[in-house]
């Protein structure tokens, strides 16, 4: 079960790949990244759609693993997919490396406020 304000780890897809997009991820106008994950969960994982906080410093890209953020839950959103999970509004908060140390993953880049 989700849980709003619960960090979960996703990985960055290829909407190219998945869904025919023009490129693999894409930046708003402020330069957030808008991109397609699969969160991870039990049974292999979801796909939802989400942003970046604030730009990333480092190049984002399909692959990439990120901490995703759920925030609240849309039913409308949710019914334009089979999976319930679709309808989970949140955002990537960080780029995390692949290792798992001390009880977490290692932190590659935060994307708060950059004073």
């Amino acid at each position: 079960m989700l849980v709003p304000e619960q960090p979960l780890p996703a990985l960055v897809m290829d909407a190219r790949s998945e869904f025919g997009s023009d490129a693999p991820l894409a930046f708003d106008d402020q330069g957030n990244a808008n991109v397609m994950l699969k969160v991870a969960s039990g049974d292999g994982g979801f796909i939802v759609f989400s942003r970046t906080i604030n730009p990333p410093q480092e190049k984002l890209e399909a692959g990439d693993l990120v901490c995703w953020v759920p925030l609240q839950h849309d039913e409308e959103l949710a019914g334009e997919s089979k999976d319930p999970r679709f309808g989970w509004i949140g955002l990537v908060f960080a780029t995390l490396e692949p290792e798992w140390k001390d009880g977490d993953w290692v932190l590659r880049e935060f994307y708060g406020d950059v004073d």
